[in-house]
């Protein structure tokens, strides 16, 4: 079905030159859209990793507050660590290597990474608090873990007893 209209109508065409601007202007997108894909890529990553280590030291402080809040009384030893009484069972808490590591029988458990001191805060009401400094990112970050508040009533008689003894 060739017609003299079809004819007389031109098609255009692209030149060589043409087309080649196309290509390299196709080429330079592709290539800046590839680069900003890795670099999204990164940055998710890096995200991903503080998440990570952000989800470990809220797990890691949620075991040691357990520890702590169940624990009967603490007390540290000369060599720097802390002993954790509970029911009668005693553990250890110390620093190895940056690590925070608590000890009890045969059961070993790392609580925290980056960890640079430990100790006990003593208090006026008897309570005393366990102090854990980190070092995460370069910053310092000091966290004290509290046992439960003691009864009035038994510091009470708790202070009696140890005057009606001599102790101090």
């Amino acid at each position: 079905m060739w017609s003299k209209e079809y004819n007389k109508s031109s098609l255009r065409a692209s030149t060589l030159a043409e087309l080649l601007v196309v290509m390299v202007i196709s080429s330079i997108i592709l290539l800046l859209l590839t680069d900003g894909l890795h670099l999204f890529g990164r940055y998710t990553q890096v995200i991903t990793n503080r998440v990570v280590r952000n989800a470990e030291i809220w797990n890691s402080y949620c075991r040691l507050e357990s520890l702590v809040t169940s624990a009967d009384s603490l007390l540290l030893t000369p060599s720097g660590s802390v002993e954790v009484y509970n029911k009668g069972r005693a553990g250890t808490l110390s620093v190895s290597d940056g690590m925070l590591l608590f000890l009890r029988n045969d059961t070993r458990d790392t609580l925290f990474h980056s960890v640079i001191g430990m100790g006990i805060l003593s208090a006026r009401d008897g309570n005393d608090s366990l102090s854990i400094t980190l070092s995460i990112n370069e910053e310092r970050l000091r966290i004290a873990f509290s046992p439960p508040q003691k009864p009035e009533i038994s510091r009470y008689e708790l202070k009696n007893l140890e005057e009606k003894y001599g102790y101090k």
